[in-house]
């Protein structure tokens, strides 16, 4: 039973590993088609376009 329960933790936290993953990867792919949001990107990061203009 906490062989199972254990197994089910470990499976429910790779997957929302891999999920995270999977869309930092997209967001990434995403950022290199638009010139502005690759800048964005190589600036901060996570933050988001409204930052941007106060930055700029």
């Amino acid at each position: 039973m906490r062989d199972g329960l254990i197994a089910g933790v470990v499976l429910t936290f790779v997957f929302t590993l891999m999920l995270s993953c999977g869309t930092a990867l997209l967001m990434h792919r995403r950022a290199r088609w638009t010139s502005s949001e690759q800048a964005l990107v190589a600036r901060g990061g996570s933050q988001h376009s409204s930052s941007n203009t106060e930055v700029q």
